[in-house]
């Protein structure tokens, strides 16, 4: 245990001393004693308390930024263009419908505008065939415009005499060729090298027995200046 003790010293008065010295009077300063164990501590002053030094905190930084990735953008094949698949020679399609009414009309000398026509094919080149195009009449139109006339509506179908034009014109590249058998019916596609066979009473050896070429109209699809679809359409007369 530490015991601390403040001792005053005596105050020296002022005189003279025997050697004729003259001594000025003194203040006492206090003294303080600690007494520590066995060990005694004196001091004079006590020196104020240091605080102890105030140690800032490193700042804190934050962690570096990774840059994101890039998406990647995955690899993509090639892409194969589809065939174009041609249908056998003589395979069987649906027969060509016709139109509800009429078909588009035939004007006198102008080029023919794009539409549905009635033809009668007559030859011409393979690429090229030669017609007679015309216009035709069905169901309730047949009958209102074949009065006009004093005529019969005959089998659902009319077709006046005028508008009546020949020409020629070009097959498109991937046209739609059909034909009708007379004795079936049915409908088969062919191409324009076999149309010029069966005109001319030769068709090929893929041809269905018995069939021979009839004279029945075609639908005819123009468009852009050229043939799009030429249908063979059976016909009761």
């Amino acid at each position: 245990m530490n015991t601390a003790i403040t001792a005053t010293p005596a105050t020296t008065a002022a005189g003279t001393t025997t050697a004729g010295t003259t001594i000025a009077a003194t203040t006492p300063t206090p003294v303080t004693v600690i007494v520590t164990g066995t060990v005694v501590v004196t001091s004079a002053t006590t020196e104020p308390a240091t605080d102890a030094p105030t140690v800032l905190a490193a700042p804190t930084q934050a962690p570096p930024t990774q840059p994101k990735p890039k998406p990647t953008t995955p690899k993509t094949s090639p892409q194969t263009a589809t065939p174009t698949t041609i249908p056998a020679l003589y395979a069987e399609v649906s027969p060509p419908t016709p139109p509800k009414n009429n078909t588009s009309d035939v004007p006198d000398n102008a080029s023919l505008p794009n539409g549905v026509y009635w033809v009668d094919y007559t030859g011409g080149e393979k690429d090229t065939p030669s017609m007679r195009v015309q216009q035709a009449f069905f169901g309730d139109a047949c009958v209102t415009k074949a009065a006009e006339t004093a005529q019969t509506c005959a089998g659902g179908l009319f077709v006046p005499s005028s508008p009546d034009r020949e020409t020629s014109l070009p097959f498109a590249t991937n046209v739609k060729l059909t034909v009708s058998d007379q004795r079936t019916k049915k409908s088969y596609r062919i191409t324009p090298d076999e149309l010029v066979r069966i005109r001319a009473s030769s068709p090929s050896n893929g041809a269905p027995d018995g069939y021979g070429f009839t004279n029945f109209r075609f639908l005819m699809t123009f468009s852009g200046g050229k043939i799009t679809r030429f249908e063979q359409l059976w016909t009761a007369n």
